[in-house]
């Protein structure tokens, strides 16, 4: 009697463990395997884009018919993905205008490069004169231009300007300031240098709510005496080449920046330029180029770079070696502002 009714008990403990094991392997291990699939899936099936929606009424149904912490494990997995789809539906829509802005912006600076002269070389042997310029934005468009062109057969104007800032708002302000340059040196040729960069910059004070500014270099070169007058705003000093001296910073007054103060004077200067000589005009993104340790490439090197020319190359080339040599101070580290260069011969 005794060992039937061991018999019995031992036979009801392993029905009643097998039963346990059931129930645990049905409602609760299974569940959890799902959802350590769906977990461990997750991310791959999201590459695909397909995040699992195969799986989504496996979790409904976890989620609904548990009130425990599998169920809240389902519904924390169903809000997870609720909410990838919505970040994912939020990141093309971002993906989508930034792709239309670098399309605009793309637009924009061929446009902007379009405004500037870019057929090498722009005058015949007869003129009796040559330039070359380059311009390379730090971003797709930037704040940095050059100009030169013909006011009458004797006198040729040469501009080199860097409006505050960088970006759009540089841009559509340089298409203003190079406009408004242009037509005030073609109106008022034969008038007083200074008096018409006066003129200048009260126009552009007139059209800048925005309170930005342009530092100019503006000349006007008579080519049959080699006079050159010119008003410096507030910009980098120019290098002259003189036969036989090499280049060296020119003397220049200082003005102020154009569309800053209103009623401003402009003192305009004059220098010769003898047979054989340059001018050499950049913007303060040459001189303020930094390499990784933030040390600036700097006047000094400018001019060792520039006395390092042979003066029988072209001026293409001779720009192009000053590039390399900034090029080779900044090494690694990015373009940090416009690089604007013009040179004249």
């Amino acid at each position: 009697l005794v060992r039937k009714s061991i018999g019995i008990t031992m036979g009801l403990l392993v029905v009643l463990v097998l039963i346990y094991m059931y129930v645990m392997n049905r409602f609760t291990l299974q569940p959890l395997r799902r959802l350590t699939a769906y977990a461990s899936s997750f991310v791959a099936q999201r590459r695909e884009g397909e995040a699992g929606q195969n799986d989504l009424p496996i979790l409904e149904s976890i989620q609904g018919s548990r009130n425990d912490e599998i169920g809240d494990l389902a519904h924390s997995f169903l809000e997870m993905n609720k909410d990838m789809e919505q970040y994912e539906t939020d990141l093309k829509m971002v993906s989508a205008a930034k792709q239309a802005i670098e399309t605009e912006l793309n637009v924009a600076s061929r446009i902007q490069m379009m405004m500037l002269p870019r057929v090498f070389p722009p005058f015949t042997p007869a003129d009796h004169f040559a330039i070359f310029a380059t311009i390379e934005p730090a971003k797709s468009v930037g704040g940095d231009y050059y100009d030169f062109y013909k006011l009458d057969e004797d006198h040729v104007a040469v501009t080199i300007a860097d409006v505050s800032g960088k970006g759009m708002p540089a841009a559509l302000f340089m298409v203003i300031a190079k406009t408004i340059m242009k037509d005030r040196l073609q109106v008022m040729c034969g008038e007083p240098l200074g008096a018409i960069v006066k003129t200048i910059n009260e126009e552009l004070i007139a059209t800048n709510e925005e309170m930005m500014f342009v530092t100019a270099f503006i000349g006007v070169l008579e080519v049959s005496t080699g006079t050159f007058r010119y008003v410096n705003c507030g910009h980098n000093p120019l290098f002259r080449y003189t036969p036989g001296q090499g280049f060296a910073r020119f003397p220049q007054a200082k003005n102020c920046f154009l569309g800053v103060m209103d009623g401003m004077d402009f003192t305009e200067q004059t220098m010769e330029i003898a047979p054989g000589g340059y001018l050499y005009m950049y913007t303060d993104g040459v001189t303020e180029a930094m390499n990784v340790n933030h040390a600036l490439y700097a006047e000094d090197r400018l001019e060792a770079c520039l006395n390092r020319l042979d003066m029988q190359d072209s001026l293409e080339n001779m720009l192009a070696l000053v590039r390399a040599d900034i090029a080779a101070h900044v090494a690694d580290a990015p373009q940090s502002d416009d690089i604007t260069m013009l040179m004249l011969r």
